[in-house]
């Protein structure tokens, strides 16, 4: 029982109700495109349209409840709906098809156990406005949860004006459901981003993006994640397609600990699955 509730709380420390970080195929070629070439890269959605992403996340941490050291594989299904849009602005509903923990050698299937979310979401990779219902007590968010990391990952590889391969800009992501004492939305992270390359992955013509950045998921408790990675985001749509990326930090109730994650787009119809090792001509 012990075992089983610590990982859920590892899982909703670092989990999404909504986006990603995912395993680029090393078999898929990356190409240089023309680096004149700019890319203005803003999230469109569809109303009906569903995403299922694959997560799995590795975990290194230590914790005096298990006895000290620990390692914990998470292999899930995430799906995503646009329920609605309405001025730019998406309205989602998210719900995990998978949950498979293997702590120490046993698994566990904790899907029945994760909770449902709805959310908000705009063309600058933002979400907000995270609510969520059913599933365990300890996978339900709150200061530091999961819905607060997802948010926070998803916008950091959102360039805010056109760019060009080797362009490098300032991350900063701001939290619109919490501020400070002048009104102001409290910073979520800070760091750097550079476009470094183009990838035509599954169908889709990708921009390559790496982040290094310092994530604040509550600053009233002072534990900053060191946070870096690789992502791909469709040039067309501006979905993420791929991220892959380690945090390195302190987590609220689990404590210090490492996490290599990596997510990857998969979709029923048309079939798509950026996992898929052939790469495209």
């Amino acid at each position: 029982m012990r075992k089983q509730n610590f990982a859920l709380c590892l899982a909703g420390m670092l989990l999404i109700p909504g986006t990603l970080l995912l395993t680029l195929p090393t078999a898929q070629a990356l190409y240089r495109a023309d680096d004149a070439k700019e890319y203005k890269i803003e999230r469109t959605f569809k109303k009906g349209e569903k995403d299922r992403y694959n997560i799995v996340l590795k975990f290194n941490g230590s914790n005096p409840t298990l006895g000290g050291d620990f390692k914990l594989t998470m292999d899930m299904i995430l799906r995503e709906t646009v329920k609605e849009v309405k001025d730019g602005v998406a309205e989602y509903e998210s719900e995990f098809e998978q949950a498979l923990a293997n702590l120490g050698g046993g698994e566990q299937d904790l899907s029945s156990q994760f909770p449902q979310a709805t959310f908000k979401a705009d063309k600058s990779g933002r979400m907000w406005n995270v609510k969520v219902k059913g599933g365990d007590a300890l996978l339900q968010g709150g200061g530091g949860g999961n819905e607060q990391l997802i948010s926070v990952v998803r916008a950091m590889f959102y360039p805010a004006k056109a760019v060009k391969i080797g362009d490098t800009w300032d991350v900063l992501v701001t939290n619109p459901d919490t501020k400070d004492k002048e009104g102001k939305e409290i910073t979520q992270a800070k760091g750097k981003a550079t476009v470094i390359g183009t990838e035509k992955i599954a169908g889709f013509d990708g921009l390559k993006i790496k982040v290094t950045s310092d994530i604040t998921l509550d600053p009233k408790e002072k534990m900053p994640l060191k946070f870096e990675g690789d992502g791909i985001l469709d040039s067309v749509s501006g979905k993420i397609l791929i991220v892959k990326g380690s945090m390195d930090g302190t987590l609220p109730q689990i404590g210090k600990s490492t996490a290599d994650v990596s997510i990857s787009l998969m979709k029923e119809d048309p079939k798509i699955d950026v996992r898929d090792k052939k790469k495209d001509k």
